[in-house]
């Protein structure tokens, strides 16, 4: 009789245990999932995030570009003027 009992209760047991486990994986499974959908999300955020500093250090370094060959033209400018200014002092005296 205790046989029967102690078989008994380790199906009830092994049972419970399946249908808790099986929940509780499917639980982790729905987890997981959400999680990895997050992570692809935020992977393309920063996949996006990282071409926009592509583009703003592009940017950065063709104005730094520009800014050097301005000053370089204005140098060479103001060298002419005083250069003509220089002419036109020689011409008047």
């Amino acid at each position: 009789m205790i046989w029967w009992v102690t078989c008994f209760a380790a199906t009830v047991l092994t049972i419970f245990a399946k249908f808790y486990f099986t929940t509780a994986l499917g639980r982790m499974r729905q987890n997981l999932m959400r999680e990895q959908r997050s992570a692809l999300e935020l992977k393309g955020e920063l996949s996006d995030l990282r071409q926009d500093q592509k583009s703003r250090a592009r940017r950065t370094r063709e104005r730094q570009a520009d800014n050097k060959r301005m000053k370089s033209n204005i140098a060479q400018l103001s060298g002419e003027i005083k250069g003509l200014q220089d002419d036109l002092r020689t011409k008047r005296i």
